[in-house]
């Protein structure tokens, strides 16, 4: 049995603040790294662009779910091999957990057109990029023993451990099911479109995940 609450949020990379903060920091390590290729573009102008600078927009793109997961079961024992025990115990283990998703960019194809009026770069994002990770602290993991206790056994390490496997599980299906791939995927997108646009580039982007 499972319950869980999800509350999806964006990095703090994502949206308009979110980029002006990424663009802002992507210029300082430019300007750290003696790096002179940074320049505003008007209307009429384009500045190159590699793929180092593409990957570095696309390592601050990221969207955080923070998700509460709860799974319990119920416990029974036999006495001597072959009584069923009349009580019964309920393990619950109840997760708090950030899921963060990204894509990992050096599974991207990449290709920049520097010919004609208007120069454009096309990036494809394959089903692999696509990249989720817990972060859970100490603490985050509690565990509970739930009505009478068994009088023969207590609760095993191997069956928490089942239990808490199954609730880390769930955070994951969760944050599936509510859409962490497609909203990695718009956050993605709009931070590489908006920062190859200010350079002077159209700029397409697709995921396969």
């Amino acid at each position: 049995m499972r319950l869980s609450e999800t509350r999806p949020q964006t990095g703090p990379q994502s949206g308009y603040a979110g980029l002006v903060t990424a663009l802002a920091a992507l210029v300082l390590v430019a300007v750290t790294a003696g790096v002179t290729w940074w320049v505003m573009p008007d209307a009429n102008s384009t500045t190159t662009v590699n793929v180092n600078e593409i990957k570095e927009i696309s390592q601050l793109s990221t969207v955080e779910y923070h998700i509460t997961e709860y799974y319990e079961e119920t416990l029974t024992r036999k006495v001597l091999g072959f009584i069923p025990d009349r009580k019964r115990t309920k393990g619950a283990v109840y997760v708090n957990a950030v899921v963060t998703g990204s894509v990992d960019f050096d599974q991207a194809a990449i290709t920049i057109d520097d010919s004609g009026n208007r120069p454009s770069v096309a990036i494809m994002f394959p089903e692999d990029s696509f990249m989720m990770k817990n972060d859970i602290d100490e603490g985050d993991i509690v565990k509970s023993d739930v009505k009478d206790p068994l009088l023969y056994k207590a609760i095993t390490a191997e069956e928490w451990t089942r239990m808490q496997d199954a609730a880390l599980a769930a955070v994951k299906q969760t944050a599936l099911d509510t859409g962490i791939k497609q909203a990695t995927a718009r956050n993605a997108e709009k931070m590489l479109v908006l920062f190859l646009n200010s350079l002077g580039y159209d700029c397409e982007v697709t995921f396969e995940f």
